[in-house]
């Protein structure tokens, strides 16, 4: 398991300044750039989300939407949405980054809603009220009233889920948590942070990390 603290410690302590907690804390905002770009190169080359780089949020709450906040959209069925704004996910340049959308217990998903086509349903008899979610302004909305739902997706910050506080009171993500990322991308994420500051000439998966698992 590898946290984001330890990762950036380990980055720190091969310059040399482990003891320097400003200068980790920007190898953490390093740590999370480089990350989403090297995810970024991968996707484009194979499009597919490995597990380890995926965030779950369980039990969110859903409300019923005023019509006056889809202004331009005449959807002509109820719309809900998560009650609290959840951070913004990865943008993979018009593939969703949205794993799973859908029922508390993850068994059943809903599927990918584009929300302008949305308003074209309410002509169609046979599927009035199509089962399905959008992201728009910080909010999941859903065309079905599931009262909660759950979501697993792809963040360019993982840190950004510090800010989502969960029922339990604690934050839903912490640098002391595991850190969704592959081990394999621990190294590439290291060795390309290292080598962007001239203290390593190496290709970027030749530099070793110490992480437990």
């Amino acid at each position: 398991m590898a946290t984001l603290k330890q990762i950036a410690y380990n980055i720190a302590e091969i310059q040399g300044r482990a003891k320097d907690s400003t200068f980790i804390e920007q190898k953490k905002l390093q740590v999370e750039y480089t990350r989403s770009l090297l995810f970024r190169r991968d996707y484009e080359r194979s499009a597919v989300i490995p597990i380890q780089m995926l965030q779950s949020l369980r039990g969110l709450d859903i409300i019923e939407v005023d019509a006056a906040e889809l202004e331009g959209l005449d959807i002509g069925c109820k719309v809900y949405k998560t009650a609290k704004r959840i951070p913004a996910p990865m943008n993979l340049k018009g593939t969703n980054a949205f794993k799973y959308v859908g029922t508390i217990d993850m068994h059943r998903a809903y599927s990918y809603i584009d929300p302008l086509a949305l308003q074209y349903t309410k002509f169609n008899r046979y599927d009035k009220s199509p089962l399905g979610y959008f992201y728009r302004d910080g909010h999941l909305y859903i065309t079905s009233n599931p009262r909660k739902i759950s979501i697993s997706y792809i963040l360019d910050e993982p840190s950004k889920l510090e800010e989502f506080i969960l029922e339990s009171g604690l934050p839903a993500f912490n640098d002391e948590m595991e850190y969704p990322i592959a081990m394999d991308m621990v190294q590439r994420v290291t060795a390309t942070i290292l080598a962007t500051e001239g203290s390593v000439d190496h290709n970027e998966d030749d530099h070793e990390i110490n992480v437990s698992e």
